[in-house]
């Protein structure tokens, strides 16, 4: 699997210029819990950057699940 991800990012990079962060790392998600942590966490960064009050303030939001 972490070879076909470093293809697929390596790819990317060629095609659209793509810049990866450093120190990023991917994240299987194995249960509906974790996904759900990580939607939640999503949901929090404007919030976190001072964008917006409130996760459901964004304009950009998708619903809960």
């Amino acid at each position: 699997m972490g070879k076909v991800i470093g293809d697929w990012k390596r790819f990317q990079e060629k095609q659209h210029g793509i810049v990866w962060q450093e120190g990023y790392f991917d994240h299987r998600i194995r249960n509906d819990d974790e996904l759900q942590l990580k939607a939640d966490y999503i949901r929090k960064n404007p919030v976190a950057k001072g964008l917006c009050a409130r996760p459901e303030d964004w304009p950009w939001v998708w619903p809960r699940a």
